[in-house]
């Protein structure tokens, strides 16, 4: 799985699978050379450099390998950190923040080396600060979606912390189907009217009822068509702004109001964790060390959305060519707001059947 053709890495020879994996996961951050010399170094026991391979075999390694890898590495270092560390819980649950952010990437097209925009979507466990998760899309994908992609990931006994760019009632619908516990920041002044009266109300908290989706979102999301229940929660910050956060956990005895203040904090690691990842791309790209993992995973992508069939949950893929066009033009749907949406998106419908 992890060789992007059979035939590789099938001689015993120094840059086997396993070693370009795991320099390829021991941070490289000088040139090259050096740290594939201090990487040998380390494998043999040695204080010295040892010249064990060029940079320039490597480089011809690492292109032999698919990207997926790394997500079944990450997979198996979450399941080792659950056996062997204790995973911090919030009431019980476990907190899964999520988030997306735009990256650059350096990649190399026939030779020639540039740097091209995209979207990281990652589910990030604040406790042990470990992405349960981590994706690159392309740079015009829907937030909402690209959560759809990752949300196999998450159990009951998880509790999603998003920020104010998620909530809409189908967003919450699905979720509630799914029986997946959320904290939602959404005190936009667009959006709900329930959040607006709530916040000129003046209460701590409420339980209010979310008007159902439309049809056309049932249809596309495969939710429900029905109110969703909901709790509001008011939450003030040490400077005195206000916020609204909107969860599925409605007793006010297990889950005070008091205590959401610090729970949705706790959503600001995934933040810092974003500024680790871009500070570790600017530094490839100064050493001379292209993001292999984000062409490949952008090439997959391309290739498996455009010829897999319709899958539930995720009706509103993009439609990627194989090679991206040069210039991107604007969505033909409007991105004003239709009161369904708090961040008046435009992902793309599901395609009329044939």
């Amino acid at each position: 799985m992890a060789r992007l053709d059979p035939k590789y890495f099938t001689r015993q020879r120094t840059l086997t699978l396993p070693t370009v994996v795991s320099f390829l996961l021991s941070g490289v951050q000088a040139a090259v050379q050096s740290e594939l010399d201090q990487f040998f170094a380390n494998l043999h026991n040695r204080a010295n450099s040892v010249r064990e391979v060029t940079a320039q075999a490597f480089s011809q390694a690492r292109y032999k390998i698919t990207a997926l890898v790394f997500g079944e590495v990450n997979q198996e270092l979450i399941r080792s950190a659950e056996e062997h560390l204790p995973i911090p819980r919030w009431k019980g649950l476990r907190l899964v923040a999520a988030d997306g952010s735009d990256v650059r990437l350096t990649m190399m097209k026939d030779g020639i080396r540039s740097i091209v925009k995209g979207m990281a979507f990652g589910l990030y466990l604040p406790g042990i600060e470990l992405f349960l998760d981590f994706r690159l899309h392309e740079p015009l994908c829907d937030e909402r979606q690209m959560f759809f992609e990752a949300i196999d990931c998450l159990g009951p006994d998880d509790l999603l912390l998003m920020d104010r760019g998620f909530p809409c009632r189908w967003l919450v619908s699905v979720l509630t189907v799914r029986h997946l516990h959320f904290c939602i920041r959404c005190d936009l002044s667009r959006g709900f009217k329930v959040v607006r009266e709530f916040l000129m109300s003046g209460q701590s908290e409420q339980v209010v009822v979310l008007r159902a989706p439309s049809a056309r979102d049932a249809e596309d999301y495969e939710c429900p068509a029905t109110p969703t229940t909901v709790r509001l929660v008011r939450v003030v910050t040490p400077n005195g702004r206000v916020h609204v956060v909107m969860t599925s956990l409605l007793d006010p005895v297990a889950f005070p109001a008091a205590a959401f203040a610090d729970l949705y904090h706790g959503r600001w690691r995934i933040e810092e964790a974003f500024k680790r990842i871009k500070h570790r791309l600017q530094l490839e790209h100064t050493s001379g060390l292209s993001w292999h993992a984000a062409r490949q995973d952008f090439g997959a992508r391309r290739s498996s959305t455009t010829s897999m069939r319709w899958r539930p949950m995720s009706p509103r893929m993009l439609t990627w060519t194989r090679n991206p066009p040069t210039k991107l033009t604007a969505p033909s749907r409007s991105t004003k707001s239709s009161g369904n949406s708090v961040a008046g998106s435009w992902p793309p419908r599901r395609p009329p059947a044939a």
